[in-house]
């Protein structure tokens, strides 16, 4: 990789954001991005996607994390990352958070959010991260299309009905269902904060359709909601719609590429919907 000297000696002082993405830098150029990081503080947004980063590369970078007062963003998706990756920046930002809450002055937590998108992160890495969104205040919550399970969904929910900075979770593409999404459920009802879920492509089933009218029906913070591709029939469609008949806040939620299209109650139900609440729109 090319010499990480100007950014990091400050050649670059109005340098905001910084895309990586697509190069092979692998471990010895995680070496490289982390001498970046530990010695300017003018990049807020770090873009890492698709560099071959691993888990041995995402540790070098979480590491370098700990000395950094400036990124506030960084993209470490389709990476290779395991639960061991994800293992190292919850240690890195959970440190970091810790010291901040000490001392915000000395020690500023500046990072917001990790983007961890298309890795082979499981339910554990995602129990590991769950364990600091309320420590880091981090405002995002990005794993789709890895391989979260139902268990991790569970672990999160401990971590999410008493936080007040995540405004997106998207466990889109996932191994997810119904069991996973009603072990969510109280905490969604009871979360204030949260502004987009995206849980498409995932096999919730009518279940989870029946799951996410009882969270329709008490959390009015939810402005987005993606439900596409989830195999949802018509007993899981009509409660949605019945929930979003009587809000009385506007949300967008995404209902293509379910199974209920052919049904003529179900379709019923969506076109009355969108005649007697205009604040609500829904995609089929």
């Amino acid at each position: 990789p090319p010499s990480p000297l100007p950014l990091a000696s400050g050649a670059f002082r109005t340098v905001s954001t910084v895309y990586l993405s697509n190069n092979t830098l692998g471990t010895e150029g995680a070496k490289h991005v982390a001498l970046i990081l530990e010695k300017n503080l003018t990049i807020t947004d770090l873009d890492l996607s698709g560099c071959s980063l691993g888990d041995v590369g995402t540790r070098i970078v979480c590491n370098a994390l700990l000395e950094n007062e400036g990124v506030e963003r960084i993209d470490l998706g389709d990476n290779d990352i395991t639960d061991l990756g994800v293992a190292s920046l919850a240690s890195a930002l959970g440190k970091k958070g810790k010291k901040s809450m000490l001392n915000p002055l000395l020690n500023p937590l500046t990072v917001k959010s990790v983007c961890l998108t298309t890795n082979g992160i499981t339910s554990d890495g995602l129990a590991a991260y769950a364990g600091i969104i309320n420590v880091c205040n981090l405002v995002a919550i990005e794993m789709s299309t890895c391989r979260v399970t139902d268990e991790g969904c569970k672990v999160l929910a401990t971590y999410l009905w008493r936080n007040t900075s995540v405004k997106l979770l998207d466990l889109s593409s996932n191994l997810l269902t119904a069991d996973g999404l009603w072990g969510m459920v109280e905490s969604l009802c009871r979360n204030k904060h949260l502004e987009i879920l995206r849980l498409n492509d995932n096999r919730l089933l009518d279940s989870g359709g029946r799951g996410i009218a009882t969270v329709l029906s008490k959390n009015y913070s939810l402005k987005e909601i993606n439900l596409a591709g989830n195999g949802i029939g018509p007993n899981g469609v009509i409660p949605v719609t019945k929930a979003l008949s009587v809000r009385n806040v506007g949300v967008e939620v995404w209902l293509n590429g379910n199974q209920f299209l052919t049904d003529y109650r179900a379709k019923t139900s969506v076109e009355l919907l969108m005649k007697r609440n205009p604040i609500v729109t829904v995609y089929t």
